[in-house]
């Protein structure tokens, strides 16, 4: 909507200046994921940079370093787990996408969209879920990496209570840094921004005047698309907490055989791309005898498989903080392990609770590439009925029913804050 063909800024561009943009094919498919993953890579090393100990950049500044080399030669050592992990990471979402090379590669094909044209298109199962395992080799072979290359090396950033020392940066150093920030932000914004007035114009890049007929277009989709997502995604987010609560406590307080197989399986579904589960949970359940296919339960059961790695890495973080000897007292004074579990350690990770639950419901909303195999007629979901608006150039239309779906997030976002008091951290400490 904004560098397409007929987008706001394409089209003033071409009337002003005679420049021509084209934003599809591989050059802005590159561009759309930049923006797309970045906020996770920022999570992860905003968190590494977070809790650096500051002194060591200010003891670099006393010894006569300048910023670059302190740089370089502190910061960038010290955030290597954060910035392999972030990459990596990227590289497997990437990988998974489908959503974007759908609506702006062109005739540059991914893997993930050509199985769902060999599905959609052509109605080949088949070979659509042979695309789809060539498409699992590489994600696997990034998460293994991830795994064996962070757990190398011993990194310490933080040997005590970190200090805060301000740093002082030059004039020019802040200038462009307000530049390049202002500019950035000034691109997110204006993507919320034409999404949010995007369903109140008529024509976007032709006709600017206001109009209510978007909304009135999608009116009963939207009430059944999102009425769909919204069960399903709580009752996904609640089997997610369900699940990783469980497995998350046998895998940080019991010493068993099979604690290293929960473990893999609960964070390997992170490396296999959507468009992957999505066919092999049609191929598993699409007939007798487990015949799910055309029920709510095959979405709901797909996105707390696929999302069970948020909950379960938050609940055993918490988990392990959590003394042994709480337990031992618990058992010793007659308690059983069912109840220890539920009266001592459930009240004790009740915040990553809440944030797993917020990942869950926030994830399952969003996801397009898995649930587009499953949804039928009687379960629609919002985000492919988005997806669907804006592939056929209902541009007006996708952006209402976009604006209602941001809008129902963010009142979870403000319920989840109320019902735990402002303690669940869902971004760190950004929300």
């Amino acid at each position: 909507m904004l560098f397409g063909r007929n987008g706001v800024i394409s089209r003033f561009l071409e009337d002003r200046f005679g420049v021509t943009l084209d934003l599809y094919g591989l050059p802005g498919l590159v561009i759309v994921q930049v923006l797309t993953f970045f906020p996770s890579a920022f999570l992860i090393i905003y968190g590494a940079l977070k809790n650096m100990d500051r002194s060591l950049e200010y003891a670099a500044q006393v010894l006569g370093a300048s910023s670059i080399r302190t740089f370089f030669d502190i910061k960038l050592k010290l955030l290597k787990p954060a910035i392999l992990s972030a990459t990596l990471l990227i590289a497997m979402e990437v990988f998974a996408d489908f959503g974007n090379p759908l609506l702006i590669g062109g005739r540059f094909i991914v893997l993930a969209t050509l199985a769902y044209t060999l599905v959609v298109g052509w109605g080949d199962l088949i070979g659509a879920l042979t695309v789809a395992y060539v498409l699992l080799i590489p994600s696997l072979a990034l998460f293994f990496m991830q795994w064996k290359l962070i757990g190398r090396g011993r990194y310490v950033t933080i040997s005590r209570e970190a200090v805060f020392i301000p740093t002082r940066y030059s004039i020019r150093n802040r200038i462009l840094s307000y530049l390049f920030l202002s500019l950035f932000s000034g691109i997110i914004y204006a993507f919320y921004a034409l999404i949010f007035t995007g369903g109140f114009i008529k024509t976007i890049g032709v006709d600017y005047s206001f109009t209510l007929r978007h909304i009135e277009e999608v009116s009963l989709a939207a009430r059944i698309t999102l009425t769909n997502s919204l069960l399903l995604s709580i009752s996904s987010s609640l089997l997610i907490v369900a699940i990783s609560f469980i497995t998350a406590y046998l895998a940080a307080t019991r010493r068993i055989f099979v604690n290293k197989a929960l473990e893999v399986l609960s964070t390997i579904p992170t490396a296999i791309p959507g468009t992957t589960f999505g066919l092999s949970y049609l191929l598993a359940f699409g007939r007798a005898p487990l015949r799910l296919y055309g029920t709510p339960n095959i979405i709901m059961f797909n996105n707390a498989a696929r999302f069970i790695p948020l909950g379960f890495q938050a609940i055993k973080s918490q988990l392990l903080q959590i003394d042994p000897a709480i337990e031992e007292s618990s058992i010793v004074l007659g308690a059983g392990v069912a109840r220890t579990m539920f009266r001592i350690y459930l009240p004790l990770s009740i915040i990553s609770f809440g944030a797993s639950l917020g990942y869950g419901f926030i994830n399952s909303m969003k996801t397009v590439s898995s649930v587009i195999f499953l949804q039928t007629p009687d379960w629609r979901l919002a985000a492919p009925f988005i997806l669907g608006l804006g592939h056929h150039g209902y541009w007006g239309q996708a952006c209402a029913l976009s604006t209602i779906l941001i809008l129902i997030i963010i009142a979870f976002f403000m319920s989840l804050k109320l019902l735990f008091r402002g303690r669940v951290k869902l971004f760190g400490d950004l929300i």
